[in-house]
């Protein structure tokens, strides 16, 4: 075996391992954002669920652009800058959990309403902002509960 050929395969074999380490710190910053964005409800409409969403959205300052009760989508996009973020749409989604009855998956996704500028990403830190929103849907909910 030529020593050319056993350098092209290790330089392989290190390119895999490291591509590989690469898709699991990937996969874990895809879990931790998805963990952010999304809620679990129980024993809850998805119509309470939808119109809540609507009320805190708007509440916060966002136009609502698009809402669809069927596959329980609303989209929104805030006019001018809201709590720090301006330019900015706004998607919920609201899905059933897989095998539990009366459960529903809400999650939040918030992205720059512009194209990034060359060279940075268009992803940011929208922690505060997931947490917020959360805060307040969970108010909201309580206070359609508590309403005659």
């Amino acid at each position: 075996m030529s020593s050319s050929y056993l350098a092209c395969m290790c330089g392989c074999l290190l390119l895999v391992t490291g591509a590989a380490a690469g898709a699991e710190q990937f996969d874990a910053a895809s879990i931790a954002v998805e963990t952010l964005q999304s809620r679990d409800f129980d024993r809850i409409s998805d119509m309470r669920l939808l119109r809540a969403s609507l009320a805190v959205i708007q509440d916060i300052g966002f136009q609502v652009t698009e809402a669809e009760t069927e596959p329980g989508l609303i989209v929104a996009q805030s006019p001018g800058s809201v709590g720090g973020y301006s330019g900015h749409v706004l998607t919920v989604s609201l899905s059933p959990v897989t095998g539990e009855d009366s459960q529903y998956r809400l999650r939040l996704s918030a992205a720059p309403n512009y194209p990034p500028a060359r060279g940075n990403p268009a992803q940011g830190d929208y922690t505060d902002f997931y947490q917020a929103f959360f805060t307040h849907l969970d108010r909201e909910l309580f206070r359609q509960r508590s309403s005659p």
